[in-house]
């Protein structure tokens, strides 16, 4: 690459992107791999985010919930795998915070009349 990142290809087909100081970027699906990407349904969109697991499989690493108004995330989770590529953890990060205070307000708004 000409900006100095990487780009290694694994076995199964999957591009794995690093960053010119060798940070790992993403991981781009081979075409022998059916990812879903995102899902959107009632003007919401949940994208999903991959990692390669200690088996060499795609793993789902995070999802991302999005209005269609907005960019910005309402909520997110990130995934955690044992070494047999078991699920052992799902934690919510902080972007469902704002969200959060809007519901409140919205409540105390409707409960005031």
């Amino acid at each position: 690459m000409t900006d100095g990142s990487h780009r290694l290809l694994d076995k199964h087909g999957n591009e794995i992107a690093f960053s010119a100081s060798g940070v790992f970027e993403k991981l781009i699906p081979g075409d022998r791999e059916r990812v879903v990407r995102a899902i959107s349904s009632g003007g919401q969109t949940v994208t999903f985010d991959y990692t390669i697991g200690a088996g060499g499989d795609m793993l789902i690493a995070g999802a991302r919930l999005t209005g269609d108004d907005t960019a910005q995330a309402t909520y997110a989770v990130q995934y955690e795998y044992d070494g047999e590529d078991r699920l052992c953890a799902a934690r919510r990060k902080g972007v469902e915070t704002a969200a959060a205070g809007r519901q409140i307000t919205n409540r105390l708004a409707m409960a005031g009349k």
